[in-house]
């Protein structure tokens, strides 16, 4: 094989490898409602550090898709980027995003987490909008969401849940925001086109 096409192709199937790394680690939501993809969620929490089992850094990434009711409700997909279990995370918000009203993604669901002991939660607040084994406690303004993952969320794994406002409202340590950024695979993909120009360069 010519040494150029060589030198092309080991880069071009270690991105492949890359990006494949990247999209298993990204966390998933199930369809519901207009959200009929099923791959992808409103905003993606990457929690990055944690003590005692607790979040003490984590950052959010809006992704574009629009609320799952029409109008407001946000799936919201969460990955474990601790290195060890996460046991609870603590979201803050002004902006409405825990002013749950009955219609969290176990209502548009109907998943086999609704239903606890035999007791539906479909419609209840704020029960309706937890994701698989978890639980939510509000504080008293409505202003702090607590959520305790029932058994931890292993180390590279992911889970998801609902919230009723924005996720641009949420604060936090780690400097929450809800200003986009780019997937990893798009990054991914930036590095692939950047090495690929350099090394036609250095070659021509």
């Amino acid at each position: 094989m010519n040494i150029s096409i060589k030198k092309l192709l080991y880069p071009a199937l270690g991105c492949c490898l890359l990006l494949l790394v990247a999209s298993a680690a990204q966390a998933q939501c199930p369809a519901a409602g207009l959200d009929t993809t099923g791959t992808n969620c409103g905003a993606l929490i990457n929690v990055t550090s944690a003590s005692g089992g607790v979040a003490t850094a984590y950052a959010v990434t809006l992704t574009g898709l629009p609320p799952y009711d029409g109008v407001d409700d946000t799936s919201v997909g969460l990955t474990n980027s601790t290195g060890a279990t996460l046991n609870s995370i603590v979201l803050t918000s002004t902006g409405g995003a825990f002013d749950f009203d009955g219609d969290g993604i176990c209502t548009y669901t109907l998943a086999a987490y609704c239903s606890t002991n035999g007791e539906s939660y479909i419609g209840e607040d704020p029960y309706d909008y937890e994701g698989p084994n978890m639980t939510f406690s509000l504080n008293g303004a409505e202003t702090q969401l607590t959520i305790t993952f029932t058994g931890g969320v292993a180390n590279g794994a992911s889970t998801y849940f609902s919230l009723e406002g924005p996720p641009s409202s949420l604060t936090g340590p780690g400097g929450i925001t809800g200003v986009a950024t780019p997937e990893p695979s798009t990054l991914v993909l930036l590095g692939t086109g950047i090495v690929g120009f350099f090394l036609l360069r250095r070659n021509a």
